[in-house]
């Protein structure tokens, strides 16, 4: 593994020799690399860990952004229902900020974004390839109230909220707690 300063120059040399003897050593060989600096990997908004993917619900945005300034970042997206992968193969695709990602309205799915970030001016290497991961609930979120349960006066209104995107609440009214 070579590492150093970027734009400075590393020189390896080597030489074979015989273990058992049988042979004169070889020249020496030597190789010179430039190391070059690579664009910073990209991070994503939500963030992903590598042990644990992130839920999000359908329509949620994912934002992406380099440390490395004039770059572009590429992408492509995969989801996978059910253990299989769609049929068609992801189309590489050059990110924009006004638009970010959408998470899409697949049930259960998990959704992956692999990433790429390319120098504009070709000043540094493409960054190494990162992946962010995702998945949608499999269940609604649970309802919640506005006020909060408790006494009130007649006429207060009550409202019956869900974070889940698309979700649709039921309800009935009991003069009294319904049995379980």
């Amino acid at each position: 593994v070579l590492t150093g300063e970027a734009d400075k120059a590393i020189t390896v040399s080597a030489m074979a020799l015989s273990e058992l003897e049988a042979y004169s050593s070889s020249a020496v060989a030597s190789f010179e690399y430039t190391i070059f600096a690579a664009c910073a990997k990209p991070t994503a908004i939500p963030a992903t860990t590598d042990t644990a993917f992130t839920m999000l619900a359908p329509g949620s945005f994912i934002n992406l952004a380099s440390a490395t300034a004039n770059t572009s970042i590429y992408y492509t997206v995969n989801w996978v229902t059910n253990g299989s992968l769609p049929a068609n193969k992801p189309a590489t695709m050059l990110y924009d900020d006004a638009t970010a990602i959408v998470m899409p309205n697949k049930a259960n799915a998990i959704f992956t974004i692999r990433t790429i970030v390319h120098s504009n001016d070709n000043t540094f290497v493409d960054s190494g390839v990162t992946q962010f991961t995702y998945q949608m609930p499999a269940q609604v979120n649970a309802v919640y109230v506005s006020p909060s349960q408790g006494s009130v006066v007649t006429g207060t209104q009550v409202q019956l909220k869900c974070s889940t995107a698309d979700a649709k609440i039921f309800y009935r009214i009991f003069a009294s707690k319904p049995a379980d």
